[in-house]
């Protein structure tokens, strides 16, 4: 039977101490660990929240890009403000290192458009949309 003390096992052996509590759920980094049918289920809820507040009336999607995403308008004026994007596509490199979209933007931030802001808005649009559902993935768990 995997507990909660088998995941800090795990993940201290990859990380680096942390604090736990007994039961089948945790938190750390921003992410919420449960473990169910010996499955870890890692899920940011609270972290995705936190990225969206900084954007209003975010419209939900069900695919995190559409297909300009490579396409860079010439007309497109400069951002006033690159720090919000900038910041905002920080923590969307935090909350999934391999998105191709947010790998993308991360060579926008220096020289970004309202192109690029609208780009940023349709992913974050597509993490309202799918806030539950699980960031990472599952982790099938092996005793030994």
């Amino acid at each position: 039977m995997i507990d909660m003390h088998g995941t800090k096992t795990l993940v201290v052996r990859e990380f680096q101490e942390i604090k736990t509590k007994d039961g089948n759920e945790d938190t750390y980094l921003g992410m919420s660990l449960i473990i169910e049918n010996g499955e870890i289920k890692i899920k940011m809820d609270y972290y995705i929240q936190n990225v969206l507040k900084d954007w209003d009336n975010i419209r939900e999607y069900v695919q995190p890009a559409d297909g300009k995403l490579f396409y860079s308008d010439d007309n497109s004026r400069e951002l006033e403000s690159k720090d919000k994007l900038h910041r905002a596509v920080a923590q969307l490199l935090y909350l999934s290192k391999r998105a191709l979209h947010v790998h993308y933007l991360c060579t926008r931030v220096q020289n970004s458009i309202e192109e690029d802001e609208k780009k940023l808005i349709r992913i974050l649009g597509y993490l309202k949309c799918t806030i539950s559902l699980p960031r990472v993935g599952f982790c099938t768990l092996v005793q030994r």
